[in-house]
């Protein structure tokens, strides 16, 4: 454990004093905790023994008061007057995003982490031999995959799951930053996993999580419609429904029984919360409360929307 402890803030200190000029860094405080820093995630992580990005005020309480977090990497604006006499590192950089994503490149849990996927495709299983399929991957009892589908490592998917044509699971979504001028991919550690009686219809894609050991997640029974697409680090709840052509953009959270209409767009990290319901077509920018219907481009209350739709039609009529 020692050794891993040394090379863990090696890696920090080797950036900082190589780039640390280019991405503006100010000050390190309690650095000795950056030794506990095993891998990059959110402020909401899971996962212990994290870095994180707290690009603002209610980021930075969410990672300042979550105990998985060790290390925090922010801009002095941000900080400004916060109390930061805690058990956490504190990197303080002009561009605390450059950096943090710089950080995450360098694949910083692969120092520390061995690899935990245990790959199992159960016997009961029907796999197209035109389906390409990762050894390294767990498929449940009775689950079908079709011809064309992919799934790639790190997929985990539960039983009695049907995977259509076509369908691909487990892939490097779009997540591009500049980073010191250059325009830059945002690797994807992560997997997919899909929990069981899920149904993921023609021509979808669903994207690996962007961190190390965490998950894009569809709940139980959840059906989703064909060529829709579902970003990096996305939790769908249990018995959803989402339609075909949809777009769900990177960390969109969505509670259970939700109904979302086909060809809605749901903004990035929008929570959607139980029982509501997003009509067809929405824009979706904010979240959704529970139990809610709204519509629209941007995407409201729906019996609102429709009294302006309906009021308008009547002007135009008279």
């Amino acid at each position: 454990m020692e050794n891993t402890l040394v090379h863990s803030s090696m890696l920090i200190d080797k950036i900082i004093k190589e780039k640390g000029k280019d991405f503006g860094f100010i000050q390190s405080v309690n650095p000795l905790f950056l030794e506990n820093c095993h891998q990059t995630s959110f402020s909401w992580t899971k996962n212990s023994n994290s870095i994180c990005l707290a690009m603002g005020k209610d980021y930075l309480k969410m990672a300042m008061d979550n105990p998985n977090v060790q290390g925090i990497i922010t801009s002095p604006k941000v900080i400004a007057r916060e109390n930061i006499d805690i058990p956490k590192a504190f990197l303080i950089l002009d561009l605390p995003d450059q950096f943090f994503y710089y950080l995450h490149n360098c694949k910083i849990h692969e120092q520390f982490h061995v690899p935990k996927f245990v790959p199992y495709i159960d016997p009961s299983a029907q796999i197209s031999p035109r389906a390409i399929v990762s050894p390294q991957v767990y498929i449940g009892a009775g689950t079908v995959i079709h011809d064309g589908a992919i799934v790639l490592d790190n997929s985990i998917i539960g039983n009695n799951c049907t995977i259509f044509h076509n369908v691909t699971i487990g892939t490097i979504g779009f997540f591009s930053k500049h980073v010191l001028g250059n325009k830059i991919q945002i690797q994807h550690f992560g997997g997919v996993k899909l929990g069981e009686n899920c149904i993921v219809h023609t021509g979808c894609n669903i994207s690996r999580s962007v961190n190390f050991s965490e998950y894009t997640q569809l709940g139980n029974n959840t059906h989703v419609g064909i060529h829709t697409n579902i970003a990096h680090d996305c939790q769908i709840g249990e018995n959803c429904d989402i339609s075909s052509k949809v777009c769900l953009a990177g960390r969109v959270k969505i509670g259970d029984n939700v109904w979302i209409g086909a060809s809605a767009t749901i903004s990035n990290n929008i929570f959607i919360d139980d029982n509501a319901n997003i009509k067809i077509g929405s824009v979706v920018i904010s979240d959704v409360l529970k139990g809610d219907v709204v519509s629209g481009n941007f995407a409201v209350n729906h019996r609102k929307n429709m009294r302006v739709f309906l009021s308008n039609a009547k002007d135009a009529n008279t």
